[in-house]
């Protein structure tokens, strides 16, 4: 799993999440809060693939789970790594088929904030 430690600048951070279950390609997006400029900044973003998908041409830095479907809890584990390093906020959840997802990060102690695509 990628290290996270340029976060620990920031006061808090919210996490975007998208779940594609057609091509299996997942991902979020990380936004710190600047408090010295008052704003929300791009941080970084995290991708997540099943090893066995079709799925030909994805970004180098993928994080690959097993199996044939992405395994949740890779990115779960990952909100909860970012958490320990710089406060979680929220996380923005698109709806479409993440009931069980939603389920696991609000049992973590997240704040969800849902939206579909």
């Amino acid at each position: 799993m990628k290290q996270i430690t340029d976060l620990s600048n920031y006061s808090k951070c919210s996490i975007l999440t998208i779940m594609n279950r057609i091509i299996g390609l997942n991902s979020i997006s990380v936004y710190a809060y600047d408090d010295k400029l008052d704003t929300w900044i791009f941080f970084e973003q995290y991708f997540f693939l099943p090893n066995q998908s079709t799925l030909n041409i994805y970004p180098t830095d993928t994080i690959i789970t097993q199996g044939n479907i992405c395994d949740y809890n890779y990115i779960l584990n990952m909100i909860i790594n970012i958490d320990s390093i710089c406060k979680v906020i929220r996380v923005q959840v698109d709806q479409y088929n993440c009931t069980q997802f939603i389920n696991d990060i609000q049992a973590a102690g997240f704040r969800i904030k849902s939206f579909y695509l």
